[in-house]
């Protein structure tokens, strides 16, 4: 019989017990709960992200600015998807970290990085459009997306593989995962480039958008009430 030193207290020896199962047994669920997340997402997408590449691809007559940055976004989204596959197995059995993980992480912050970079771009586009109309004939084409589109691509791409090429992963053993919880200064100059900065533009875009389309909408009522 185990005695305590107060009565309606639990020892010391069970409750560590009982707080190192129940963090056990959280380990050992968070692998399921990741699944049941991940599996839904990837047939989900795959699905949606195959409809996408067919209406714009085959269903659409004219390419348009938005239609060429549409396709990237889908072919962005399914680069996410061909890594998420593996991502769940790392789940399950851990992958060594060698030059196919990092193939792997490389595509997995390609898409992030690519999506983030698109949506910035769709932003200055609309911006374009609606500020300046009259220059926006000359500045807007599908082949003028195409380019930006490849240029992002290009500029994304060489970035993440320099990170991974310059990153030190001598102490990480296993793919998708951090062995230093401190964060390194090339991860955070990629945070502050690939996020911050696009968040900046695309609301400052946004909202000279809406305050444009407003300007109009009080001019053309103006313009009623005179006549």
């Amino acid at each position: 019989k185990i005695q305590t030193a107060f009565p309606g207290t639990v020892p010391l020896n069970i409750s560590k017990m009982n707080q190192s199962s129940c963090n056990i047994t959280a380990d050992e669920n968070f692998p399921l709960v990741q699944l049941c997340v991940y599996i839904p997402l990837l047939l989900l997408g795959i699905l949606l992200n195959v409809l996408a590449l067919w209406v714009f691809c085959c269903k659409l007559s004219k390419w348009t600015e938005t239609r060429v940055y549409m396709v990237n976004l889908a072919v962005a989204d399914c680069l996410l998807l061909f890594t998420l596959p593996f991502k769940m197995l790392s789940q399950f059995q851990q992958m060594k970290a060698d030059r196919w993980c990092l193939i792997l992480e490389g595509g997995y912050f390609i898409n992030r990085l690519m999506s983030i970079g698109i949506i910035t771009v769709v932003a200055a586009d609309r911006y374009v459009a609606i500020k300046y109309p009259l220059k926006a004939k000359a500045l807007r084409s599908a082949l003028q997306a195409a380019f930006a589109s490849g240029f992002l691509w290009i500029i994304i791409i060489c970035a993440i593989s320099l990170i991974k090429m310059v990153e030190s992963r001598e102490h990480d053993k296993f793919c998708f995962e951090k062995s230093s919880v401190k964060p390194s200064v090339i991860t955070l100059c990629a945070i502050i480039g690939g996020f911050f900065i696009p968040l900046i533009v695309v609301i400052y875009c946004s909202t000279q958008v809406i305050a444009e389309l407003l300007r109009k909408k009080n001019e053309n009522c103006h313009k009623e009430r005179l006549i």
